[in-house]
Formats: C-alpha cells, structure tokens, sequence
C-alpha cells in the first residue's frame, strides 16, 4: 500500500501510513520506510529522506545498508557526491555479507573520482 501511495505522488498520506505502520509496534524491518525513502529520493526531497532515515538513530534502530545506499544514490543524482561519500561509508559499514546490496559501479567510480580530486590518499585507500 505504501509503494502505490508513493508511486500516485501522494506522499503526505504515505507519511502518515509510515507513521501508524510504526506506531503499532510491528517488528522494524526496514524495507517498509525504504518505500518511502526511495520516493523522497526520486522526488529531491532529499532533507525529508535524512530526517527520516535520522529519526530511528534516537530510538535505537540502526537503518540498514540499503537505507544508507538509497540515500547516497539520491546525493548522487543531485551532485553532491561529497555526501554520496559520507552515506555510502555508512552503507559499507552496516553492509552485512551475501546481503545482495552491492554499491553501483557508476556510483563507486564517482566517488573514487571525486577522492582523487578532493580528498586524500588515505581516504581513497581506505575506501577501495
């Protein structure tokens, strides 16, 4: 229901469904706010997909890798591979193997790309 609310452009409602889907205790799985967060990304309602994805950290659920790489694509797509950069360190980090997330090599040569320009050795090292 989610994905259809998100894919007529009715996103206040799609919020709100996120919101009663979380208020009734359902066990987290994060491919249910991932919906939402694709359609903010696709949307370049980039802040509202932060804010989203930062509302769990307080209540001690960790997003996973895939919530992380959806909003890098997002920065991606706008430009901002800086950002892109930060999120998907944050992806690798909470990537768990044989998951089937695998950063996009269009994605991983951008920000090697932009490593080279703007960062350092160590950060380029680190990264590959």
């Amino acid at each position: 229901m989610l994905a259809v609310l998100v894919k007529l452009d009715e996103i206040a409602e799609a919020e709100d469904l996120l919101k009663e889907w979380e208020s009734s205790n359902n066990a987290l799985d994060f491919k249910v706010p991932n919906v939402l967060l694709k359609g903010y990304c696709q949307k370049g309602f980039l802040d509202k997909a932060e804010a989203l994805l930062n509302s769990f950290l307080p209540k001690g659920k960790m997003p996973s890798s895939t919530s992380w790489a959806i909003m890098a694509s997002g920065y991606t797509e706008k430009g901002d591979v800086a950002r892109a950069y930060e999120l998907t360190k944050n992806a690798l980090s909470m990537c768990v193997p044989n998951s089937g997330w695998i950063p996009s090599p269009s994605m991983i040569q951008m920000i090697l790309k932009y490593l080279k320009d703007e960062g350092e050795v160590k950060d380029v090292e680190a990264f590959h």
